[in-house]
Formats: structure tokens, sequence, C-alpha cells
């Protein structure tokens, strides 16, 4: 949670430094203000459940502090004054009753620990504070940011010039004048037509093959959902 607060407001310092040099809209810069505003609601929120989880642990750390205490008594006792067998041993029983309890508070505290697979940028979070999440269920989309990847469509009579590995060139508006490089690493099998969010109704109804290009993004200003044109750099000249 604080990487991602950290994050997001390293990104709203860049975006406000765009903002007023004209390069980003004022829609993009409320969306990285509030997702700075979300981040420091999740860090909060993470912090809660690490301190109720602390102070459970602490207590039951106590009560094994407490029954190991009330054992070493009844021990001494039993020398001295001939405790009867039974009381050392329900003193035995509590401690190892504290030993579970501490334990089970260890594994509570665990599962307010969310361990990522890989290091990352959060783009989707799935549940909210108090839902009820089963085994299994996805959390959060972590997206790695160092390789992301561009999807875009080749016309049936562009398919037989793109081959995998070949290069591309990138260009977002976002970053006017810079080209992002990549490589081909996906052609579909099948056909589909044009995605609606295509502008215009004669473009949406052609076919197209899916192309997924793997780009490389080492100093992290590529987000997820820019818009981008592409060029492939094919064998026999450039596919657009």
């Amino acid at each position: 949670s604080e990487t991602n607060l950290d994050r997001a407001e390293s990104d709203l310092q860049r975006l406000e430094a765009l903002y007023r040099d004209g390069a980003v809209s004022a829609q993009q810069l409320d969306t990285a203000r509030s997702t700075v505003k979300a981040a420091g609601a999740q860090r909060d929120a993470a912090r809660a459940q690490r301190d109720a989880a602390q102070v459970q642990l602490s207590a039951a750390a106590a009560v094994v502090e407490q029954a190991r205490a009330g054992l070493a008594v009844a021990e001494a006792n039993r020398q001295t004054i001939a405790i009867r067998e039974q009381d050392a041993a329900a003193a035995r029983a509590q401690l190892a009753q504290a030993r579970a309890a501490l334990q089970q508070a260890e594994i509570l505290r665990g599962y307010t620990v969310l361990s990522a697979p890989l290091s990352g940028v959060v783009v989707a979070k799935h549940v909210e504070i108090g839902d009820l999440v089963g085994v299994g269920a996805p959390v959060l989309t972590i997206a790695d940011l160092s390789q992301p990847y561009l999807r875009l469509f080749i016309s049936e009579t562009d398919l037989g010039r793109v081959t995998l590995g070949e290069p591309v060139d990138v260009r977002v508006d976002a970053f006017r004048g810079r080209v992002f490089h990549g490589t081909v690493t996906e052609i579909s099998d099948h056909a589909e037509f044009t995605p609606g969010n295509v502008q215009t109704r004669e473009e949406r109804v052609k076919l197209v093959f899916a192309v997924k290009v793997l780009l490389s993004n080492q100093d992290g200003v590529l987000k997820p959902g820019l818009p981008a044109d592409a060029v492939i750099v094919t064998g026999a000249g450039s596919s657009p």
C-alpha cells in the first residue's frame, strides 16, 4: 500500500508538470488525483488491519507468559507443599491452550498480508473493505509495467506480411515525438470483427486479426489503457 501511494503521488507530480505544459488533459490530472486519494485510503485500511492483528498477537503472547508463570509456580509449590498432581496438569493444559491461541493469532495476522507473486503495479482492485473473499478468488490485478504489451489489429490483407519476432515502433499521444520499441509475440489464429470502440461503422464491420506486441518500458512511463499507434517493421516493409 505504501509503495502504491508513493507511485501514485509520483505519477501525480509528473502529470501536474505535464498539465502545466499542456501535454495532458484536466481529466487525466483528476484521475491521477483520485488514484492518490484511493491509494491513501488503502494504506490507512491496511495499517488498521495490521495494528488490530498486532494487538491480538500481543494479547495472546501475554496469556502464554501468564500461563508459563503459573506453571512455574505450580511446579515450585508441588516441591514445597506437595501440591496435587492434577493442579500441575491443569497448569500444563492451560499453557498448551495459550500456545495454541498464540499460534492461531499468528495465522490470523498472516491473513492480513497479501504477498504478490511478482513486482508490479496494482491496476485493478476486485474487492472492497468488508467483502468476504473465497479461496482462490482474485483480490488485485498486478501488471508488470517494465514489459507491458499492446494489443493491435491487422487486416486480412496484411496478415501474411506479419510474423512472430518482428520489430514494432509504437507512438502514444501522451509522449509525442517519442518512439517505443516492441516485438510481435503472438498472432491470433481466428478472425474477428474490428472492436466496437473503433470510430466508424465501416471500420467496425471489417474482419481483422489480433496481434500482441511486447514493449520495452524501463522508465515506467507507459500505463495501462493508453491509446497508441503502431507500425510493424516487416521484411517486406512497414505494416500500420
